[in-house]
């Protein structure tokens, strides 16, 4: 009998189903599924001329781009048509000489990265492209005999 209570009053439910049904925020009946639009920043003359004077004096062109809103290859592409080099193509042959140098004599890719003014990475891609055995981790401390270059 008491089994046949629990299932049969069954008056309770509605109502907790009504408080359910409020529960549920009010909003639009259809949904959107668009993509918003993308917002294209077009820069004016004058703001170029300023985009090119800040990368000559120094600003990256991660900087350009939040600076001036536009993306990075945006920033790159205006650079190249003004004619303007791009800085930060990576070490010269004397550089990398120069860290060959400093490595074999034992110091860390992260210290003549700091020398040279380029990351531990850039360096260790340098030496690697060079033909030079890069140490690994726990090998750092080992200073390799230098090679006839």
């Amino acid at each position: 009998m008491e089994v046949l209570g629990r299932y049969s009053a069954l008056c309770d439910q509605g109502e907790r189903l009504r408080d359910l049904l409020e529960i549920v925020p009010e909003g639009p009946a259809e949904v959107n599924l668009r993509t918003p639009k993308q917002i294209q920043n077009r820069l004016e003359p004058p703001e170029i001329h300023l985009l090119q004077q800040a990368y000559k004096s120094g600003a990256t062109l991660r900087d350009l781009a939040r600076d001036f809103q536009i993306h990075r290859t945006t920033a790159a592409e205006l650079l190249v048509r003004a004619g303007i080099a791009r800085r930060g193509k990576g070490p010269s042959d004397s550089d990398i000489q120069q860290a060959i140098s400093l490595y074999i004599d034992g110091q860390s890719t992260a210290a003549i990265g700091r020398t040279l003014g380029f990351s531990a990475e850039t360096i260790r891609h340098s030496l690697l492209a060079a033909g030079i055995p890069v140490r690994g981790p726990h090998e750092w401390h080992q200073r390799s005999e230098r090679p006839l270059i």
